[in-house]
Formats: structure tokens, C-alpha cells, sequence
């Protein structure tokens, strides 16, 4: 893991000293590994990649253009269609959890985001 330390109460290690999600784990043994242990990709990239490993995401949601990321004011997700930007947020969980999206919290929508890349 790159720039994650133990100052975010979501970010745990296990046994073998891997950095995962702690508040939304993955399940290996209900998911498999295809997703890392999510239901979908969609999760993987927010609770792992962008949470965990401080990825930026990019996807789509009803023909409108996001970005999530971490910059050095903090988290923030910028509709990259609109100009709007929201953030910074408190951490990358809090962006995911509270970040609204046509009037819906981002977790809440995160299986009906489409085209997601990683950067």
C-alpha cells in the first residue's frame, strides 16, 4: 500500500501484513477471488483501490463524467462534465460514503456506476 497509514479507522492489516478495508471488507469464501473478495468490480474499486490503495476512479453515471481522487487538500470527486467539485473530504471512506450523486449518496449508487478506470 502506498501513501495509507493506520490514522484511518478503515484501513487494517491481516495475518500476512495486507492492507484491506476493515469497514467494508471483502469475503473470499461468499465472492471468490475474481473481485479481490467483492461482490463486484465497481466495489473492488472503491473499497480497495481508491480507499485502500489511493487510486484515483473515473467512471461514468447517467451520461455524466466523474472523478474521484486524492489530491493534496484531501479527497474530493469532480464532475468532470460539470466542472462541480465536492470535497475535500475527511478521508477516501468519507468521500464514498457521504459524496452525492444526482441527489444519492456515491456508496449507494457504486453498482450503477459504468466505465470505471483506475489511474
Amino acid at each position: 500500500m502506498s501513501n495509507n497509514d493506520s490514522s484511518n479507522d478503515f484501513a487494517s492489516k491481516d495475518l500476512f501484513g495486507y492492507w484491506y478495508n476493515s469497514k467494508y471488507p471483502p469475503n473470499q469464501d461468499l465472492y471468490g477471488l475474481a473481485y479481490g473478495g467483492y461482490a463486484t468490480t465497481n466495489q473492488e474499486a472503491f473499497f480497495y483501490d481508491f480507499c485502500i490503495q489511493q487510486y484515483g476512479v473515473a467512471f461514468y453515471y447517467k451520461n455524466y463524467r466523474y472523478e474521484a481522487q486524492i489530491v493534496d487538500i484531501g479527497p474530493i470527486l469532480t464532475n468532470l462534465t460539470t466542472g462541480e467539485v465536492q470535497g475535500p473530504f475527511d478521508d477516501a471512506m468519507n468521500l464514498v460514503e457521504t459524496a452525492k450523486i444526482d441527489g444519492k449518496n456515491l456508496i449507494d449508487l457504486i453498482d450503477d456506476l459504468e466505465e470505471i478506470v483506475l489511474h
